[in-house]
């Protein structure tokens, strides 16, 4: 199975190369006023594959547009699955894909045949030791446009799972000040 690895830390901005070492394709991103705007992937030749239009809310491929709202479905009501549970599917003809998020890595399955058609394994830092850039891994097999769907919704969740990390650890920081605050005030 094809490993695609990540050069960076940052998923958005990196070469990613088979695990032979070559480039097969680079992610960058382009920003306005502190937002994305769009992340492209480029072939080798740098040439654009597909893009997250990350204001508009869409996926772009082979020059079709489309509205996550239209590819992109979640479990309905509280106790619906995990909170990075998802449904995706490109082509109404085509395959439908659950991704999945546990044990620190994605898992992509198609739904008809119930085969993995993805993994993503995210960056681990390290305070000891070296730390190990994201990889995905995609099987032989699955098709050129399945392939690049599927680094698009890789790369949009794990870009929401850390979005929702930071935000979450910046929520906390300011509880635990706005509590220490509170008890300085309450002694005084």
């Amino acid at each position: 199975m094809p490993i695609y690895n990540f050069e960076k830390r940052d998923i958005l901005n990196s070469h990613v190369r088979l695990g032979s070492g070559s480039i097969v394709f680079t992610t960058s991103t382009t920003r306005s006023f502190l937002r994305r705007n769009v992340t492209t992937l480029f072939d080798a030749n740098q040439r654009a594959i597909a893009s997250v239009r990350w204001r508009d809310k869409a996926f772009e491929l082979q020059g079709r547009t489309k509205d996550t709202d239209q590819i992109k479905t979640k479990p309905k009501g509280f106790f619906g699955g995990s909170h990075w549970k998802r449904t995706w599917q490109w082509d109404p003809s085509g395959p439908r894909y659950e991704t999945r998020y546990g044990s620190h890595q994605w898992t992509v399955t198609e739904l008809s045949t119930q085969s993995m058609h993805a993994q993503m394994t995210p960056h681990t830092s390290r305070i000891f030791g070296k730390s190990t850039h994201a990889s995905i891994t995609i099987p032989e097999g699955v098709r050129e446009t399945d392939k690049w769907f599927l680094f698009l919704v890789l790369l949009k969740m794990e870009t929401r799972r850390l979005d929702d990390e930071a935000n979450q650890a910046a929520s906390s920081s300011a509880a635990a000040s706005s509590s220490a605050a509170a008890a300085a005030a309450v002694s005084c």
